[in-house]
């Protein structure tokens, strides 16, 4: 039997901080396979954090670019996914050096290499505003408590049932919506995507079975 899982682990402990089935998204969302697809699971090809620490991105066997938004205190609270590629996604990277940290490459079997932003995806966009209420001063934060006067309560709980509702079990509709702001067709299957500033140019460096290296620049963004 075949498992497709993502694990945080906590290494001090040797041992997981949570599990996290991609089986479970593809069940739930249950998206069409296509023409001639007979069975292609959502195994984990590869992972890759956002700078920001707390987005994860995982390319799987499915074509699916699943994400993952974690809290502070290491908690899976988010997940969602979107169609990437036609056949296995085999690269998820968040590029660091561009505009926001949201922007994300991915190569697959289907020989497409896209760039997508994220920025305004659901999942990206909550861990934003959870840093934004975050950086609030602390004087204006003083002054919403006390308009809340006698509520204070009553609203706490309600907070914390949000907080239960925004968990993991959640998902933001991702599918179906999110398309790459550039792409390229390499041709072959591929094997491994880096992002790189060559000579000052925002790059993507591309590898495949065979032993060249391919090249795409960045520059239209």
């Amino acid at each position: 039997m075949m498992v497709a899982r993502v694990l945080l682990w906590n290494l001090p402990k040797v041992r997981p901080q949570w599990t996290y089935c991609l089986q479970d998204t593809q069940e739930e969302d249950a998206h069409p396979q296509n023409a001639g697809q007979m069975f292609n699971p959502p195994l984990a090809h590869c992972v890759d954090i956002a700078s920001c620490g707390n987005v994860f991105a995982c390319a799987a066997e499915d074509g699916c670019i699943h994400l993952l938004r974690v809290s502070e205190d290491s908690r899976l609270r988010e997940r969602g996914m979107f169609k990437a590629h036609s056949q296995g996604a085999s690269q998820a990277h968040f590029i660091s050096f561009l505009s926001h940290p949201y922007w994300l490459a991915t190569g697959g079997n289907d020989g497409l290499v896209a760039l997508w932003d994220l920025s305004e995806d659901a999942l990206v966009v909550n861990e934003r505003k959870r840093k934004s209420h975050k950086k609030r001063p602390k004087a204006r934060a003083k002054a919403v408590c006390q308009v809340q006067g006698s509520d204070k309560n009553q609203k706490q709980q309600m907070s914390g049932a949000e907080a239960e509702a925004g968990s993991a079990s959640s998902s933001s509709e991702t599918h179906g919506k999110t398309v790459p702001k550039l792409s390229f067709n390499h041709g072959e299957k591929v094997n491994w995507v880096c992002p790189a500033v060559l000579k000052g140019k925002p790059s993507l460096l591309v590898t495949d079975q065979s032993s060249s290296l391919s090249v795409y620049s960045l520059d239209e963004l």
